[in-house]
């Protein structure tokens, strides 16, 4: 994951190890969304059950 937080090295084997199809995931101040993305793009979590949710219009914008 290039651009993404270092704490991320962490999340993602964390997050990949626990999710299941059936969970829902909300990610609270996502900015660009590196790790939903990547959840996604990984197939880890169905796209409906990923959402993220920031206070910058910008990063928003950006995402969608």
């Amino acid at each position: 994951m290039t651009d993404a937080a270092p704490w991320n090295e962490f999340l993602i084997p964390e997050l990949t190890s626990v999710l299941q199809p059936r969970h829902r995931l909300v990610e609270l101040g996502c900015g660009k969304g590196h790790v939903l993305r990547y959840v996604a793009k990984a197939k880890l979590l169905p796209e409906e059950n990923i959402c993220g949710i920031d206070q910058s219009a910008v990063a928003v914008e950006f995402v969608r």
